[in-house]
């Protein structure tokens, strides 16, 4: 368990980093126009929020505490 939580941490982590620094994007599509059976859609690239890196990087702090500070009941 221990080990799981600083793994996920360390990964929640790493994300948070790249989506505040704008890093990550991804693909929206838009339909502009439906006519029947003629439709166009615009494709554009956006950046996740930034305040879902903060999201991600707290929640990671606190995953990685919480493995540091958990005992192995073996």
């Amino acid at each position: 368990m221990q080990k799981a939580l600083m793994i996920l941490g360390a990964l929640l982590v790493v994300a948070g980093v790249l989506v505040a620094a704008g890093q990550m994007k991804y693909r929206d599509k838009d339909k502009v126009v439906d006519l029947g059976n003629l439709e166009l859609e615009a494709s554009r690239e956006k950046t996740a929020p930034v305040n879902w890196g903060w999201v991600l990087l707290g929640g990671g702090a606190v995953l990685l505490v919480a493995g540091a500070l958990a005992r192995n009941k073996t």
